[in-house]
């Protein structure tokens, strides 16, 4: 991602690493600018919501962190004028460990930037730091322990869009985050060829729920309709499942 006039690469490092070893991967930070750049590393953490909306928050006792279990090389440096440099990040998970964490870096510039407000009434010069955040993700690699079940299945009409929304409720029970897809079909009982079908990417966090909203593009006829979801993981393995009869009225 580019934020003013520097880059970092990659937005996300996941690590992979038995417990007990360490692994040690990189970010790339590029200075776009004709100046010299100083940059400051600091970190955070982060999670999700119902709706899969992320929220960042200071460094913390949160449960899932993952900050006490990395390093990083250099945390203040410079970068000359069009050059780049990599990040090593260095992760050790003890074996103590039994669950997926995560964590989040910031790389700020230290060189601060005015930037004049057009505002004709609140005329002013603002200081601003650019920053990037870099999420960092450690998955516990047991995929035994995938535990998802589909809860419900609702549908709603919105009359703005004149189309029908499907509400797909899942939670994760297991220890690791779930990554894959969750695929909607539906039919009319009583109209022959009538399936339709929609997927989503979803990623949801160990213990903890999530809401997928699909939108069906269309108002659905009256009539009793059969809803089935399927929920695959990344490596399109059947997880979870479930099928219901919804009325449309």
């Amino acid at each position: 991602m580019i934020s003013q006039d520097f880059e970092v690469k990659p937005m996300k490092l996941y690590f992979d690493c038995s417990l007990e070893n360490s692994q040690t991967k990189n970010i790339k930070v590029k200075n776009f600018s004709s100046d010299t750049h100083t940059y400051v590393i600091t970190s955070g953490d982060f999670n999700r919501d119902s709706l899969g909306k992320t929220f960042f928050f200071e460094k913390s006792d949160f449960k899932y962190s993952l900050n006490p279990y990395f390093s990083l090389q250099k945390s203040f440096f410079s970068i000359q004028p069009n050059d780049s440099i990599n990040i090593p990040i260095t992760l050790t998970i003890p074996d103590s460990i039994k669950s997926s964490l995560w964590s989040v870096i910031y790389i700020k510039s230290a060189n601060e930037q005015k930037v004049k407000l057009t505002d004709t009434v609140n005329r002013a010069n603002i200081t601003i730091s650019p920053q990037i955040a870099v999420k960092l993700v450690y998955n516990y690699p047991n995929k035994d322990n995938e535990s998802l079940k589909v809860n419900s299945i609702k549908t709603f009409f919105n009359e703005k869009t004149n189309s029908d929304y499907t509400f797909v409720e899942i939670s994760n029970n297991g220890n690791t985050i779930f990554n894959g897809n969750v695929n909607l079909l539906f039919s009319n009982i009583k109209i022959p060829n009538s399936e339709k079908s929609f997927v989503e990417k979803i990623e949801i966090m160990p213990n903890s729920k999530r809401i997928v909203k699909f939108d069906l593009k269309d108002r659905l006829k009256k009539g009793n309709y059969a809803f089935s979801t399927i929920t695959n993981n990344i490596e399109g393995k059947y997880v979870a499942g479930k099928q219901e009869l919804i009325e449309i009225k």
